[in-house]
């Protein structure tokens, strides 16, 4: 306790009144596996109202002692009501302490202080406890897709189970001839796996280029590596994916972008709508989509103007030879 006087001043002087505490050497809940260095229980703990201080018992200088000493008495002032948070964080910047909060330390200035206070108080009447050192336990292994073409493997988080099995970069390929003209399309194989109908297709899609394109921004001439990656094996998360589209929403300036609430899955939308504005009957853009027809024409079909004035105008031709053209 004469530690705690010694110390009083600091916290005096940041304008803060060190409660009533009581100050013992010993292990925090989580036992001596937890390897904590202190721990500090709230008023509301205690059956007399009194915060009570753990200082671990394996802690080597006076300086340590007193180090951790302060970091606690700051959750007592606080009353451990904000944890590590903004109170917490005040209240320790005030006193002296520096780094990431919770595991915040003496600065320069404090450190000083604290040296001299140990000089004070002289050898500290404890013998420090040699903990056992624990063995390295390996991570267990998470678990992965395999495609059975071509080996490549990617890990599998619980929560996208639901999806089912990943698509394998194998599936998309390059370059195709039409009409006398080289286009770069997608030729995207989807297994019956991946599919949410449990149906194997097989489509083209404009816009391959843009996978040259993100070759060419990785730097990797692979064409086993992820599309959605900065190296091409490490996926992007879930939150990356959603900022980059977000950005790539504000560069757009769409003058109602924030009514109409876009996603990445509106990408598939406008790319039916497309279809279906490009005439293609909904039997075609069910093949693409792995879908029904009845789904595409119930979900994705809404007549507008456009497609009002291309029905009022549609006309034919009745040849001589009694066959039809439509014009």
């Amino acid at each position: 306790m004469q530690a705690v006087d010694h110390i009083l001043p600091i916290f005096e002087r940041a304008g803060y009144a060190i409660p009533i505490v009581k100050v013992s050497v010993g292990f925090s809940s989580a036992g001596g596996k937890g390897r904590h260095l202190g721990q500090c229980w709230s008023t509301k703990s205690a059956e007399d109202g009194v915060n009570q201080i753990f200082i671990a018992p394996h802690l080597q200088t006076p300086l340590d002692f007193l180090d951790t000493l302060v970091h606690e008495l700051v959750h007592a002032v606080d009353d451990c009501e904000s944890g590590h948070g903004n109170n917490f964080k005040k209240i320790a910047l005030g006193v002296g302490l520096k780094g990431p909060m919770r595991s915040a330390g003496a600065g320069e200035f404090l450190k000083q202080d604290l040296l001299r206070i140990a000089e004070k108080l002289g050898s500290f009447p404890h013998g420090r406890l040699r903990l056992p050192v624990r063995s390295m336990q390996k991570a267990p292994k998470r678990p992965g897709a395999k495609c059975t073409k071509c080996g490549y493997e990617v890990v599998m988080l619980k929560r996208h189970l639901h999806l089912g099995p990943p698509i394998c970069p194998k599936d998309v390929e390059g370059k195709r001839q039409v009409n006398g003209q080289i286009r770069t399309l997608a030729n995207i194989s989807v297994r019956a796996a991946t599919s949410k109908v449990r149906k194997s297709r097989v489509f083209y899609c404009r816009g391959g280029e843009y996978f040259g394109r993100i070759k060419k921004i990785l730097g990797t001439s692979s064409d086993d590596g992820l599309i959605f990656s900065l190296d091409g094996k490490t996926p992007l998360s879930q939150r990356a994916m959603l900022y980059h589209f977000n950005r790539i929403i504000d560069l757009c300036d769409f003058q109602d972008k924030d009514t109409r609430d876009l996603v990445p899955y509106s990408l598939r939308h406008f790319m039916i709508t497309q279809r279906i504005m490009s005439g293609l009957s909904f039997r075609q853009i069910a093949d693409m989509c792995g879908t029904s027809a009845t789904q595409i024409e119930r979900t994705y079909y809404h007549v507008n103007d456009e497609i009002r004035v291309t029905n009022a105008v549609a006309d034919y031709r009745r040849n001589k030879d009694g066959t039809i053209t439509v014009v």
